[in-house]
Order: C-alpha cells, then structure tokens, then sequence
C-alpha cells in the first residue's frame, strides 16, 4: 500500500513488481460522495500535476478545483501548522476554493491541519483518504485489527531518526528507535524518493 500520494501516481507503471501495489489515490476518489457539484484537491505538485484526482472525479454537472498546496508540508514537517506563516501560506492556497463543497486532502500531511483548514473552509466537507485506505486494510487484514501497538513497526530507506523526529513534531507521535528501522534497496533495485519542495 503507497499512503503518499504523489508515489502512488506511478502505480499503474508497477503492473510488474513482485507483489501487487495498490495507491492511496483510489481510496480518495472513492472518499467523494457522487453527489457533489463542486470538488476542490489541494495536494503536492506531484500529485497535482498528474491530474488523476481531477480526471477521477470527472463528473457530468460536477466542477474540480485542484491546487497545489505543497508549502504546507514543509511547515507541518518542521512543527509550525498554525503559526502565522502558515495559516497566510493555507489562505493563498484555498482561496480559490471558498465555494467547494468538500476538499480533498491529498497529501498525507495535511489531516494533521485538519482544524486550520475547517477554519479556511468551514462550510466544506473535508475528506482524508488516508482513512478510506485504512478501513479498506482493517477489511481486508482483520488480523491486524487487533495487533498490539508494541508490535509495529516501521520501515524507511531514509534516515531513521528523522522519521522518530519529523513523526514527533508533525503528529506528537513518540516513536521508539527500536520501532523505525532502515531498510537497504536489494542490489539492483533504485530507491526512488519524492521530496518535499518548501
């Protein structure tokens, strides 16, 4: 499962891989109640470049509002949602969407600034994808429904201390070092990484 959205606008390029990949993006889509006329997507450049939001939400009698809202990540990343900054950063991005009737949060940073964009938007319903994708995990995998918390754990190429501290601040989860580990790339196999432009 790709929770990232800008990673999963590749998936339909991994028919191939080994094991089936399946992106966060489907699970937004379906996240849309059909009868909206009037869908805003606010995402990273990635994500918003690629237009499958857009062009999956197509609907006769239906509008889609898409903007690229990737500052915020950076400001989420590095702890300052809701500082002054920020909330000037968020009113540039939505104000093109005053009249949406629900807003795609397509970047999973971004249901960590939940408040501030019901704020923005208050009349819109704001729709994160990252639960659609979980609930259909919890369906699918019921045994992990019940796995004990100690037991998770997580797997980054990157650097494991900057995923224990960027969790912290972006989400005030406490990760412990032994629950983030590093995993190497197989030899001849390219490890990807989409960054986050700020």
């Amino acid at each position: 499962m790709l929770a990232c959205n800008a990673a999963s606008t590749v998936v339909a390029r991994l028919g191939g891989a080994p094991v089936p990949v399946e992106g966060i993006i489907a699970h937004g889509l379906a996240s849309v109640p059909e009868d909206l006329t009037l869908v805003g997507v606010v995402g990273g450049l990635r994500t918003i470049d690629a237009g499958l939001y857009r062009r999956g939400l197509a609907r006769p009698g239906r509008g889609v509002l898409s903007r690229v809202a990737q500052p915020l990540s950076a400001h989420i990343e590095a702890g300052r949602a809701g500082s002054r900054r920020f909330r000037a950063d968020l009113a540039d991005i939505v104000a093109p969407l005053r009249e949406v009737e629900a807003l795609v949060l397509a970047c999973t940073h971004y249901p960590a600034a939940r408040r501030w964009f019901a704020e923005a938007l208050p009349n819109a319903l704001l729709i994160d994808p990252a639960e659609h994708l979980a609930a259909a995990i919890a369906y699918r995998y019921p045994e992990a429904r019940t796995a004990d918390q100690a037991e998770r754990v997580f797997l980054t190429t990157g650097n494991p201390a900057a995923m224990r501290h960027g969790a912290a601040r972006a989400w005030g989860t406490m990760l412990t070092a032994t629950a983030v580990r590093r995993v190497e790339p197989r030899p001849g196999h390219r490890v990807i990484q989409l960054r986050h432009a700020g």
